[in-house]
């Protein structure tokens, strides 16, 4: 893969990089309200910086420069921009629902309230509280 395909990926978040001697630094811009996993902090060098757009903070994901670490630093970043905007794309879906929920209950008499139930489209052995269906994101500082 190219060096402009890898950066292409990260779309409108790739901000500039940087060489560190033995290091190097991938400077991205997130949402300011988007949450980064509790893992990257503990397994990532990571350095906020201010950027001057407002509602969008920088991080600074700095690695030493060989071929295995720079994929570990862009395969995080990627990580971190699938996360956030699977679960905007989750919060815009629940705020659809309830929305529609609100209008059948509106509508409904309780008679046929009370047997309202909801079924999924999934498997019945997927385990969601075991966190087998993805991480959850929190928010790192």
């Amino acid at each position: 893969m190219t060096l402009y395909q890898i950066l292409n990926q990260l779309e409108e978040f790739f901000v500039s990089m940087r060489r560190l001697e033995t290091h190097i630094s991938l400077d991205v811009k997130f949402p300011s309200n988007w949450s980064m996993p509790k893992s990257t902090t503990q397994e990532f060098q990571i350095v906020p910086f201010e950027y001057k757009e407002e509602g969008w903070r920088g991080m600074s994901f700095v690695c030493e420069f060989n071929d295995k670490e720079v994929e570990k630093n862009l395969g995080m970043i990627t990580k971190v921009i699938k996360l956030n905007r699977e679960r905007e794309q989750k919060e815009k879906l629940f705020q659809t629902v309830v929305s529609e929920l609100k209008k059948t209950f509106e509508k409904s008499d309780l008679e046929k309230l009370q047997n309202l139930s909801f079924i999924f489209n999934q498997p019945e052995n997927l385990n969601t509280e075991n966190g087998l269906q993805g991480e959850t994101i929190g928010l790192a500082e």
